[in-house]
């Protein structure tokens, strides 16, 4: 390895340091955003439900074991200008989660 050849090498991070790191995830999460707002209004994205709507999920949604297809699941909120549906198993019910209104549109259809 490359820093074995320095020896016996002590880091001391300081305060400022840390904050320094802080700041670019900060800068980078705040300029994603700001990208996203940008290429969503660029290309007049629009949900396909409406809050309160009940879904089924008929693919697997992401790692969440309790979002596999056949759950039943609802529009709590939506975020239109980052195209984020706010959803979970109930109206108004704890956890809820985001997702960008292209992947709950193929993972999930309207209940009748």
């Amino acid at each position: 390895m490359i820093l074995e050849s320095f020896g016996n090498v002590n880091y001391i991070f300081d305060g400022d340091f840390i904050d320094f790191l802080d700041g670019i995830e900060i800068d980078m999460k705040t300029i994603h955003i700001k990208n996203i707002k940008t290429w969503v209004k660029d290309h007049n994205i629009n949900p396909k439900y409406v809050k309160g709507e009940k879904l089924i999920v008929i693919k697997p949604l992401a790692i969440l074991k309790n979002y596999e297809p056949k759950t039943i699941i609802y529009v709590n909120n939506i975020k239109a200008e980052t195209a984020e549906y706010i959803i979970s198993k109930g109206i108004n019910v704890l956890p809820c989660f985001y997702f960008p209104f292209e992947k709950i549109e193929e993972c999930c259809e309207r209940m009748l």
